[in-house]
């Protein structure tokens, strides 16, 4: 067994349930107001769970009753309050579900397998999952998960890439042809093999000299119906079928083609083609929805990202440049500069500490604009997937030049510590940002398709 397995995860599981209390309860709060407990978490617990947390909170303060909750509510209570309260922490809930059962699946094995199945490469992927979730929950709990992350990578421990990803769900197959369509103990694979049977494929084409020269490329996306033709029964023939396509600015349909389609039938086919900027491809979003019955309450929905073979390329030179701008080691430095600060500074060492503050908000920027150089660059749209954690980036960066330099400036000129300390605080929610940007390239990079 490796010895710092069991080290690693306690430290960090620690921290991740006092991140997702504290995260989820400010969430709950904001959607239900005074009334999150009733609203957020009891509707979302079974009948045991229920009456033992009701049994608990009688034993503490109303304060602290987001104390009460611990890893079999987390899940739980995200998927029953996604739409009101966690839409925009967790945009893409099947992955996040995904997240909290590899948690779940890994707690259990570092509570009961045997000491040489626990390895840190176990470790290190639980921890990576939490880092995740407190990243999108902009917990700053993610900064001290995320340093005992680097510093376990520090000590050089092998860890194979396929241990720090999160599984993909196992392949769907689809109904043979004789399955009793509308049995209600085949619902799930009914539900699945819906799923299967719409196809959608992209790929990227050469552009033509007057495409190029205006740096554009052209691509094509393919909706398909491969459900079978079915003697004696009804054929699935998706209906209101949309293609959308967002994530990049600079995209135009080409040669007017459609995007919706009334009917895809067994074995139809239809195309759309696409004009967008270059670099735009590393961001653009694709998602098909349709429906099998004239009521729409069976909707199949597919979401994508164009080929792995043109997109992985421009996201790692994305990544690079995004690294080259050097966000970090700036407000590593002001972080820094606020720690210096002591209530018995002689008058020149703080008036040095205020110029040194001053050559900040500069640095600061220039990485401002660097960073908005690149966003521009990748034409990324604020509301993507990709784009948003920039954009987030931009404005935190926007605020520490134009206010929190200037108040931690004039803290220091009266060595308020409790006031630089709240500034310094502050710096958090950007170091945060920071990570999602890194967390949302990964993840494209591992082109999931949900």
């Amino acid at each position: 067994m490796e010895q710092d397995a069991y080290e690693i995860f306690t430290r960090a599981h620690r921290v991740y349930i006092k991140g997702m209390r504290a995260g989820l309860a400010k969430c709950l709060k904001s959607a239900y107001g005074s009334d999150w407990w009733e609203n957020g978490v009891l509707p979302a617990l079974g009948d045991n769970q229920r009456e033992n947390l009701e049994r608990d909170r009688q034993k503490v303060a109303p304060a602290d009753i987001a104390h009460l909750l611990d890893t079999s509510h987390f899940a739980r209570i995200v998927e029953r309050n996604h739409a009101a309260a966690f839409a925009n922490q967790f945009s893409n809930l099947d992955y996040t579900l995904r997240l909290f059962s590899l948690l779940s699946t890994k707690r259990n094995e570092w509570a009961h397998v045997l000491d040489d199945q626990w390895t840190v490469p176990n470790a290190m992927q639980s921890v990576q999952a939490m880092r995740e979730i407190l990243i999108s929950l902009r917990q700053r709990e993610a900064l001290e998960i995320q340093q005992m992350f680097q510093d376990s990578l520090d000590q050089e421990v092998s860890i194979p890439e396929e241990d720090l990803n999160v599984p993909e769900d196992p392949p769907r197959e689809p109904l043979d042809d004789d399955y009793p369509l509308i049995a209600d103990d085949a619902l799930l694979g009914f539900w699945r093999a819906l799923e299967s049977y719409l196809e959608v494929e992209s790929s990227v084409q050469p552009a033509n000299d007057e495409q190029r020269n205006r740096g554009l490329v052209r691509f094509s996306v393919r909706v398909t119906n491969t459900a079978p033709s079915s003697e004696g029964r009804p054929d699935i023939t998706f209906r209101n079928v949309r293609l959308e396509l967002k994530g990049a600015r600079a995209l135009a349909r080409s040669n007017y083609s459609n995007t919706e389609w009334n009917n895809l039938g067994p074995g139809q086919t239809e195309t759309a083609e696409f004009l967008a900027a270059a670099k735009g491809l590393a961001s653009i979003e694709l998602q098909v929805t349709g429906h099998v019955d004239q009521n729409r309450l069976l909707q199949v929905q597919h979401r994508g990202i164009l080929p792995e073979e043109d997109v992985i390329p421009l996201l790692e030179q994305f990544s690079i440049q995004f690294e080259g701008v050097g966000i970090d080691e700036a407000l590593a430095k002001i972080v820094e500069a606020a720690t210096k600060i002591q209530p018995d500074m002689p008058f020149a060492e703080v008036s040095a500490l205020r110029n040194e503050l001053g050559q900040f908000k500069q640095l600061v920027t220039e990485k401002r604009e660097a960073l908005r150089a690149l966003f521009d660059e990748y034409h990324l749209d604020r509301k993507s997937r990709l784009g948003a954690p920039f954009v987030e980036m931009i404005h935190l960066l926007v605020e520490l030049e134009q206010k929190k330099i200037d108040e931690m400036d004039t803290a220091i000129s009266q060595t308020d510590i409790e006031s630089i300390r709240s500034v310094a605080r502050d710096l958090e929610q950007l170091q945060i940002a920071v990570l999602r940007g890194r967390n949302t390239i990964r993840q494209r990079m591992i082109l999931r398709h949900s």
